[in-house]
């Protein structure tokens, strides 16, 4: 998907786990997990109403408390929690190939 339709997507998702309902997704998507961590952050906001224009579908309801969210990386037969406690999100393995494929030959 365009990368516009991605962070719409996870925008939509958080708004389905904030309505209660279970959602699980795998990716790849720097985009998606990004996006993650801009919607906890968002949802940490004391005015919420004053930010939601910064983000896709314009409703605070997509931002997303940290504590109904969980983040794996899955390697070598192990699950790794790559959602830290500040919000952050361990994504190592997504930008060092980012950054590798953006300077294959630049």
């Amino acid at each position: 998907l365009h990368p516009a339709a991605q962070v719409e997507i996870t925008e939509f998702l958080a708004m389905l786990v904030n309505a209660g309902i279970k959602v699980l997704i795998t990716t790849h998507s720097p985009y998606i997990v990004n996006h993650i961590s801009n919607l906890i952050k968002a949802a940490n906001y004391e005015n919420k109403d004053t930010i939601k224009e910064k983000f896709y579908l314009e409703r605070t309801d997509a931002f997303i408390a940290q504590k109904n969210v969980s983040i794996y990386l899955f390697e070598d037969g192990t699950a790794k929690n790559i959602l830290h406690e500040n919000g952050q999100i361990d994504w190592d393995t997504f930008a060092d190939v980012s950054d590798d494929v953006g300077h294959i030959l630049f």
